[in-house]
């Protein structure tokens, strides 16, 4: 009995196959259907896995050959304003998964270096504190400058800074914001304008 019962399935089958292949429907077996699902699912494991790899090296080659250098060289030329005060101090931060992580013990020298070692897919994201206190003159102020950067896996850019100071005179500042592919967001004129507005601030002040 059991055999006739198969036997009877399988007539069944082949009755319903014929009837949906009369009607102009897809006549393709289940089973291969669930082998090509199952294959296109490898073949997107394997490709997101393929491109979350290039990202890492990506967004790792990006800060390494292109940002840091061009961070350390802006670093440099805000060291340069340092003579004008009586102290200096220096934090440099980053966003691993969400939160808010700080460099320790690190200097406007070696920040850059430094976060080259935690720098990862997730962390594309990160900015930087320059305070200055006490300009040497009758009417001292205090400044503070931040410069933020993330990045994506694309490769655009956006940077974002801001100078804030206060004193008896007045409120000091300025800021600015650029967005644009990594090798073409023109890190030299940005470093420019800040260092000349930074200038012109402590240059009115003083005045």
């Amino acid at each position: 009995e059991p055999f006739i019962v198969h036997i009877g399935n399988e007539l069944l089958n082949a009755l319903n196959l014929f009837l949906r292949g009369a009607k102009g429907e897809d006549i393709d077996d289940v089973e291969d259907l669930d082998k090509k699902l199952t294959l296109l699912q490898k073949k997107m494991e394997y490709r997101d896995k393929e491109n979350t790899e290039e990202d890492v090296v990506t967004l790792k080659a990006i800060y390494e050959e292109f940002v840091q250098p061009t961070i350390s060289s802006l670093l440099l030329t805000l060291k340069k304003f340092d003579r004008l005060f009586y102290s200096t101090d220096f934090l440099w931060t980053y966003f691993d998964k969400g939160n808010l992580l700080t460099l320790l013990n690190v200097t406007p020298l070696t920040a850059p270096i430094e976060f080259a070692n935690v720098l990862s897919f997730n962390i594309p994201q990160f900015q930087f504190h320059y305070f200055w206190r006490g300009l040497k003159s009758k009417d001292s102020i205090n400044l503070k400058f931040t410069f933020e950067l993330s990045v994506n896996t694309f490769g655009m850019v956006k940077v974002f800074y801001f100078l804030g100071g206060i004193s008896d005179k007045q409120q000091l500042g300025f800021d600015g914001r650029y967005e644009a592919k990594y090798d073409a967001i023109g890190f030299e004129d940005i470093e420019k304008t800040i260092s000349d507005k930074l200038y012109r601030v402590i240059d009115e002040y003083v005045s």
